[in-house]
């Protein structure tokens, strides 16, 4: 199980290259200090700030006082499907802390079936806009913790990447493949994520999602509730 007190920070790597002589222009659209301006300009626009994936847990197991746990995923991607839902998936396979031999897999399923509009939807702290699912695997187990809640998200005009989060959700273990330990029991979820589309990508971790699980539990959509638009 790779949950922890804290995030696991992962390393950067960074590259150095050697600067290139400047050529002399009398264009000034080509000054140095105008060039550092318009990057700084473009950072702001594309998102040069750590792009962010994590999941907070807080675990209701066994009746027991609420555990606050942590998770960060290596990959994030969305897509639509027919009927124009917001299909984001993340991913993370890694070993586990306790036995490097031993790889956990996690995947997160989010399917939002409306968007929020800011300034015009209305909110109420019982609303959800999304199906989520959570399954943790090791070796021939899994289980799936299963359930919904309300996600907020946009995405940038120029990467096409979009920015949101899991503003509250509610879990509780569903699907089981072998004998896996219940891990986190009855559980709210909370994260932020930044995902890049990417169609192939989610239809095929969806795929991996259905052969380790098995067929996902049909959901009765609640009414659209969004108030005045």
């Amino acid at each position: 199980m790779t949950y922890s007190a804290g995030p696991t920070v992962l390393p950067l790597l960074r590259s150095h290259s050697p600067a290139l002589p400047r050529k002399a222009t009398s264009n000034p659209w080509f000054r140095p200090g105008l060039l550092a301006c318009i990057g700084a300009l473009l950072c702001l626009s594309v998102g040069c700030a750590k792009q962010k994936r994590e999941l907070r847990i807080r675990s209701f197991r066994d009746n027991a006082e609420p555990t606050e746990l942590f998770e960060r995923f290596d990959e994030a991607y969305y897509s639509h499907d027919a009927r124009n839902s917001l299909d984001l998936v993340l991913r993370s396979v890694r070993s586990s802390k306790q036995d490097p031999t031993q790889v956990i897999r996690q995947v997160v399923h989010v399917n939002a079936f409306w968007k929020p509009v800011p300034g015009h939807t209305f909110v109420e702290s019982t609303q959800c806009n999304a199906t989520i699912v959570y399954m943790i695997g090791t070796g021939p187990v899994s289980i799936s913790y299963e359930g919904a809640g309300f996600i907020t998200f946009k995405r940038d005009w120029l990467t096409k990447k979009l920015t949101g989060h899991i503003e509250s959700g509610e879990l509780a273990p569903l699907r089981r493949v072998g004998r896996p330990k219940d891990l986190l029991g009855q559980a709210q979820i909370t994260g932020e994520f930044v995902a890049r589309p990417d169609k192939t990508r989610v239809f095929a971790l969806l795929g991996e999602l259905r052969r380790e699980l098995g067929p996902q539990p049909e959901y009765t959509r609640p009414p659209d509730d969004r108030g005045p638009r």
